[in-house]
C-alpha cells in the first residue's frame, strides 16, 4: 500500500506533539522519536519522488513545444 504524505506528515505532527507536551519514560519517547525519524526520511523519499515526477512531466512538455516548432 502507497504511503500518502498527508498521512505521514500527520502522524510525524502526533509524534511531535506527544514528545512536547506530555512526560514520558525515556523508553517509549526513545521509541517515538525513532519512529519520528523513520517517518521523516519517508517523507523525503515522497517528496524526492514526486519531485521526479515533476521534473520529467516538465521535460516532456518542453519536448512537446520544441515537437511543434
Amino acid at each position: 500500500m502507497a504511503k500518502s504524505l498527508e498521512k505521514e506528515l500527520k502522524e510525524l505532527e502526533n509524534i511531535v506533539r506527544r514528545l512536547s507536551a506530555e512526560e514520558l519514560p525515556l523508553e517509549e519517547a526513545l521509541e517515538l522519536y525513532t519512529k519520528g525519524v523513520e517517518i521523516s526520511k519517508s517523507c523525503d523519499e515522497l517528496l524526492a519522488d514526486a519531485r521526479q515526477k515533476v521534473e520529467m512531466g516538465k521535460m516532456q512538455l518542453e519536448g512537446n513545444r520544441n515537437d511543434m516548432e
